[in-house]
Parts: structure tokens; C-alpha cells; sequence
């Protein structure tokens, strides 16, 4: 609906020359109020647009930076409740689906926006704000967001001591760090955000700290985080990849909360399509049709990878 409602408003003139040609009432005809209420249309679509197809993404961490479009969409809720009555009443029912899903925000996400190095702890707790604010709470709800914006890191906490412990276990002899391990690279960084991110971001630094009486995570939460460039991306699997030798139980963990899907957009999408080719009136050919799906599956990789 969204990209067809983007392409009837880019071509708006063409289409009012031919529909009113064709409409002898005058009243019936299209006006420019009608394409006003169908761009604002557009605009409220877009941010939905944008977050699913962020969503979607099977060849890259998706929960990383869910939060910042989980916020977004709270924001556009919070502007379009004001904008007229109809709007408000769509967005009233929307709000009570949205909160269903992300009121408590899963403690999941906010782990995994901590290890975004473009983020940290300081990102979390800006988009819970963010996210709190455009939802209308009860004072009950309320007195529960300081609780879970604590949360973050003792879930964080908690998860790391679990594979430390079971890699202590399995490599007695990880190395320890030292200072000279803690330094961190700059590199390219970019992750779409509201406008106001960028302010809070630049008053975030790094203090003096003696690493050596830290643990990997305590280490990693006290550097400044990843600079970002406009309109530029982050890497954030290559970054971890990078500091595997500086954290290695904490590279291990992200590695596994990062294969996490935000949503189940991208798999039930790959069961749908394997339906229709493994479906019940290919049943004869179930064999070869498994190994032609593997087959395309690897060779795209393979195109991707070049």
C-alpha cells in the first residue's frame, strides 16, 4: 500500500487530468486537499516502511538497533494522536497492539543495543526514554520504567558471568587484558536516528579507568563509544571481529545474541516461501527440490560475498 501510495502522489497530475476527465460530477473530482491527506498518509506510512524492511534483514544483525525504529514508531504515534480525530483513533488502537509487544521493552533488546559499540549503555537508556514517552501510561506503568531502564546492564552482567564461566571452563587459559589490549579502533561508524541522538551522543566520553581491575564487559562499557559518520554504516560484526583477541568472552556473547532475529519477519517469510515450493503438489519431487533450494541459497551467498 505504502509504495503504491508513493508512486499515485509522485504522479498526482497526471492522475487528476485522467480521473477527472472521466468523472462528470464536480464534486467527485480531485482536488489538492485530497492529495494533502494522502501525503500525510504517506508520512505516517514511511517510518512503518522503513522499520520493516529494517526488520527484514536475514544477512545482518537486525536486534542491534531495534530500538531506535521501535522508537520512532512510538514518536509518530505520540505526533499523529494530535494531527485529527481519524488518525487519533487508528493510533489509540495501534498503541494498545504496540504496547502488548513492547511494554515491558524485551530485556533482549536492550542487551543487545549495550553491545552496539555506537550505542553503549548510554544508548539504551535514551531510546527506553524515547520509546516510554510516546506511549501513554498509566502512573502504574510509569514507576516501572526506572526498573527496567536499571535492568540493562544487570541482564548484561548476568549473561556475561554465564559465559565466562562456561569458557573458563572449556579454556582454562583465556587471556587476561592488560591496558594495552583495551584501546579501541576508530572506525566508519552510522546508525540511522532520531535527530536528537546525535546531541546526546556527543555528551557521552570515556573516564581515566584502571582496566586491569575490570572484566571484559566493564572494560568495553567504559571506552568512548564509535564515533558515526553522516549518513554512513557500522560494521558491526567486522568491529567485533576486530577486538575478538581483546574480548574474548564478550566477543563470544555478542556473536550469539546478535544471530538473534528482532522480529520473525525474515523466517517465517523463508517458511512461506519454502511452502510453495515444497508444498503438498511437489511431493514427487521433494528430493531435488530440497537440493535446488540449498543450491540457490549458496550460490547467492556466494554472490553476495564478492
Amino acid at each position: 500500500m505504502y509504495e503504491s501510495l508513493v508512486i499515485a502522489y509522485e504522479y498526482r497530475n497526471s492522475i487528476n487530468s485522467t480521473f477527472n476527465a472521466h468523472v462528470s460530477d464536480d464534486d467527485e473530482h480531485l482536488t489538492n486537499v485530497d492529495w494533502a491527506n494522502i501525503k500525510m498518509l504517506v508520512d505516517f506510512l514511511e517510518k512503518f516502511h522503513i522499520a520493516t524492511n529494517k526488520f527484514f534483514g536475514q544477512y545482518y544483525p537486525t536486534i542491534s538497533n531495534c530500538l531506535v525504529y521501535i522508537a520512532e514508531l512510538a514518536n509518530l504515534f505520540a505526533h499523529f494522536s494530535e494531527v485529527g480525530k481519524i488518525y487519533k483513533l487508528v493510533i489509540d488502537s495501534m498503541r494498545k497492539k504496540f504496547k502488548k509487544y513492547f511494554f515491558p521493552i524485551p530485556p533482549i533488546f536492550g542487551v543487545a543495543a549495550l553491545l552496539n559499540p555506537t550505542m553503549k549503555s548510554g544508548g539504551p537508556q535514551f531510546w527506553y526514554a524515547a520509546i516510554y514517552n510516546g506511549l501513554t501510561l498509566e502512573e502504574e506503568e510509569l514507576s516501572k520504567i526506572p526498573e527496567a531502564i536499571a535492568s540493562i546492564k544487570i541482564n548484561a552482567r548476568t549473561i556475561y558471568n554465564a559465559y565466562q564461566v562456561a569458557l573458563d571452563q572449556a579454556r582454562p587459559n583465556i587471556p587476561t587484558l592488560s591496558s594495552s589490549d583495551s584501546q579501541s579502533s576508530k572506525r566508519t561508524a552510522g546508525v540511522r536516528a532520531l535527530s536528537s541522538w546525535a546531541g546526546f551522543r556527543g555528551s557521552q566520553g570515556s573516564t581515566t579507568t584502571d582496566f586491569s581491575q575490570l572484566n571484559e564487559l566493564e572494560v568495553y562499557l567504559s571506552q568512548r563509544i564509535e564515533k558515526v559518520n553522516t549518513g554512513g554504516s557500522f560494521n558491526i560484526l567486522e568491529w567485533w571481529k576486530d577486538k575478538e583477541k581483546h574480548f574474548p568472552v564478550l566477543s563470544r556473547m555478542t556473536r550469539d545474541i546478535l544471530t538473534i532475529q528482532a522480529l520473525t519477519v525474515a523466517s517465517e517469510s523463508a517458511f512461506s516461501k519454502a511452502r510453495l515450493q515444497l508444498g503438498d503438489y511437489r511431493a514427487s519431487m521433494r528430493e531435488s527440490l530440497e537440493k535446488s533450494v540449498l543450491f540457490r541459497g549458496w550460490i547467492r551467498l556466494e554472490r553476495r560475498n564478492f
